[in-house]
């Protein structure tokens, strides 16, 4: 299994707008549902901030400076005793905590210290490092080489209750040769064996004595659309929805629908109208300007500006189910790569959430994508625009839709 890294290196933050209420307009009564006349003034000040999950850039042309000659035997020294003042020197902002098998996502650096301390580090833990271990094929690529932010990976084993955990770690380095550990790659139980061009990797023990073969689940190319209840809400975004400009993110109606435009932020807006905790919510958008870092969707279970999730559709490809749960805390649930025939940079693209007894379901043009549990206390619902690495991102919303699953 490949990680699909949103990278935030500790240093760089990215500048986000505060999310603005709207609601439609008196021209979208048709659905019966009564005008709040709720929408938010251009001129309300944007004050909020939030971090976008990044994507790794493109490799670098120039190779990276090797560490200071006492640099890296310093840090797998505190890594491998478990010195975890020691290993607080090493890390910046912000950390990039990723689970194999679990959440992941941009964390402050203290609290991934703690996560690190009470739950990698046990009594029965013995970590080590293999300088010459093959990352590439644990993690099923090579990190180096596919992010110009990621300057040195290590394989290390030991982590856990069991000492049965494997984890890559990622690292930048300075000019100056000074280390910077800004993420991990943890796998509870260790890394499957990747089969990698030109071979096979050897299979454990247990796989050895099962004759079953495993197999990763395609994701199906049909379309296969919930069946959903009573329409709660619709809009073509075309009456009520805030306008702004604040030089580097605009949102404004137009004949065709609803455009945000973002550098270097996030942005979304949302809707009062509408609180659920179970439903099916689906929002059409067409990307205008859509770099390979930029990402859009739907904004849900909007409770605060540090409280929600986002399901997007980034423009390489992949799509993610992000959760918000602090000022400086965005998660991602879960990752994938939509299905062929999705082309999330050039095409419209109608993405859909169904939430119901404690589990999420996504879909992307009707396709199934991935069931999660996840349990949504309700919240409100609205566009949602990201990007980063000064490059921007541009999207027309024409409809967004709430059901009764």
């Amino acid at each position: 299994m490949k990680f699909l890294l949103r990278l935030t290196v500790s240093a760089v933050f990215f500048a986000a707008l505060a999310a603005c209420s709207a609601s439609p307009s008196p021209e979208e009564e048709g659905t019966g549902i009564p005008d709040l006349n709720d929408a938010v003034a251009p001129t309300i000040p944007v004050t909020a901030a939030a971090e976008n999950p990044t994507q790794p850039p493109a490799q670098p042309t120039v190779p990276p400076v090797a560490p200071s000659a006492t640099a890296l035997d310093d840090f797998i020294a505190a890594i491998e005793s478990g010195n975890v003042d020691a290993l607080s020197g090493y890390l910046g902002d912000a950390f990039d905590l990723q689970f194999l098998d679990g959440q992941s996502g941009v964390v402050a650096a203290a609290d991934a210290l703690t996560v690190i301390q009470e739950q990698f580090y046990t009594d029965t833990s013995s970590v080590t490092v293999d300088r010459a271990g093959d990352v590439a094929a644990a993690l099923g690529y090579d990190p180096v080489l596919d992010s110009a932010e990621i300057d040195l990976a290590l394989l290390s084993r030991g982590w856990g209750t069991n000492a049965t955990d494997e984890a890559v770690l990622l690292l930048s380095l300075a000019e100056t040769g000074e280390l910077t550990w800004f993420g991990i790659a943890y796998a509870r139980n260790g890394f499957d064996p990747v089969v990698v061009e030109g071979g096979e990797s050897a299979p454990s023990e247990e796989e050895a004595s099962d004759p079953t073969p495993t197999a990763i689940a395609a994701v199906p190319a049909e379309p296969n659309r919930p069946e959903v209840g009573e329409m709660l809400y619709e809009t073509n975004f075309q009456g009520g929805w805030p306008a702004f400009d604040t030089g580097t993110a605009t949102s404004v109606e137009t004949g065709g629908g609803y455009q945000i435009s973002v550098l270097d932020q996030a942005l979304w807006t949302y809707t009062t109208r509408f609180a659920e905790s179970e439903f099916f919510a689906e929002i059409t958008a067409s990307p205008q300007v859509c770099a390979a870092d930029g990402n859009y969707g739907l904004l849900l279970n909007w409770v605060s500006d540090t409280e929600f999730y986002a399901f997007v559709a980034w423009c390489d490809g992949v799509y993610s189910l992000l959760h918000r749960t602090g000022a400086s805390t965005i998660f991602s649930v879960v990752d994938g790569v939509l299905p062929s025939g999705i082309d999330a940079a050039t095409q419209s693209v109608t993405l859909g959430v169904l939430s119901e007894g404690g589990q999420v379901s996504l879909y992307a043009n009707d396709v199934p994508l991935e069931t999660v549990g996840e349990a949504l206390t309700g919240g409100d619902f609205g566009p949602y625009v990201g990007s980063a690495a000064n490059q921007e991102t541009t999207v027309l919303f024409t409809r967004m839709a709430i059901f009764r699953p």
